[in-house]
């Protein structure tokens, strides 16, 4: 699954949920997304052809979950995209792995993040 078949579904569920976040991926990769002051889901390329899902919905500045079919740890990518995201002066992010579904294959994870970014929208 590619970037633009994310950055669309990314895009309805902006539209429909009017949440933040939900920006462009692309984004990551040079680590400029917009400030988002308000609780946001995103979805996140790992630079190691994977996708994944993180908010920060319900937590506190410099605390993020991840929703992650595949990994328990994050890849430097994902970190730096994190911080990226939470604009934070903190010196520690604090990161929640949660236990969701594992994807049975090694192409269904974009599928799985937009399903986790879908359920958090909700």
């Amino acid at each position: 699954m590619d970037d633009k078949i994310i950055n669309s579904a990314q895009a309805l569920l902006h539209k429909h949920f009017a949440i933040p976040g939900c920006q462009n991926t692309i984004l990551g990769y040079t680590l400029t997304y917009d400030v988002v002051c308000e609780p946001f889901v995103q979805i996140l390329h790992n630079g190691q052809d994977h996708w994944l899902a993180v908010s920060n919905i319900g937590l506190q500045s410099s605390y993020i979950n991840v929703y992650d079919s595949m990994y328990s740890t994050l890849s430097s990518q994902a970190k730096d995209q994190i911080c990226a995201l939470l604009h934070t002066n903190q010196k520690a992010i604090h990161v929640q792995f949660f236990d969701v579904d594992r994807q049975e294959n090694a192409y269904d994870c974009g599928l799985y993040a937009i399903a986790y970014a879908t359920s958090l929208c909700h």
